[in-house]
């Protein structure tokens, strides 16, 4: 990886944070502490140059932090907890609780914006246990029956969605446990489940 100003350090760090949430360049100005806007976007650009974020090809003004540039032969992904949701009711909004460098072979397959969750408790055993890391791959429309990682009613969960009618229901796999319609009000898919990789 190459080396990085301490700001960019802490930018990237600000980003990663904030990822999925938005942002303006005058609140990471404030947050870093920089006298003019001019030095937000001039650590942008350096860590465009570097390739640790890209510009979102939907909104050219907003970047997101990204895989090491392809020398690294790596893929940094972000590991959230299942414990609470993030400020704005969602997992990724939540703190990162490490960013995983893990070799393209071990994803198998390009995702589009993957990430971990550490799963919480035995309601998805036999196939996911407590402890276990999930790789999803961050999407908010997945096909009926998939398990997916989900916010409701500000907490997060790993289930498997089924639709009936208009109602959503979230299911989980340890039959010990009922399922429970989502609340339509907060309910927000966040990714589709890819692997199940054990702990780390």
């Amino acid at each position: 990886m190459k080396k990085l100003h301490p700001t960019q350090k802490q930018l990237l760090k600000l980003l990663t944070k904030l990822s999925g949430d938005g942002y303006t360049i005058r609140e990471l100005q404030d947050s870093l502490g920089l006298s003019t806007p001019s030095l937000v976007f001039f650590h942008l650009q350096q860590l465009e140059k570097k390739g640790y974020i890209e510009r979102n090809p939907m909104n050219p003004a907003d970047y997101r932090v990204r895989q090491p540039p392809e020398e690294s032969g790596l893929f940094l992904v972000n590991l959230y907890g299942l414990a609470r949701c993030g400020p704005s009711g969602t997992i990724l909004s939540g703190d990162v609780e490490e960013r995983l460098e893990l070799p393209p072979q071990f994803l198998g397959v390009h995702l589009q914006n993957p990430f971990f969750v550490r799963a919480h408790g035995d309601s998805m055993e036999p196939r996911i246990q407590d402890g276990d890391l999930v790789l999803f791959e961050r999407r908010t429309e997945v096909p009926d029956g998939s398990i997916i990682a989900c916010s409701d009613g500000g907490r997060a969960f790993i289930k498997r969605m089924v639709r009936h009618g208009k109602k959503i229901m979230l299911y989980s796999l340890n039959s010990r446990y009922e399922p429970f319609p989502a609340d339509p009000e907060s309910f927000a898919v966040e990714g589709l489940a890819q692997a199940v990789v054990g702990r780390i």
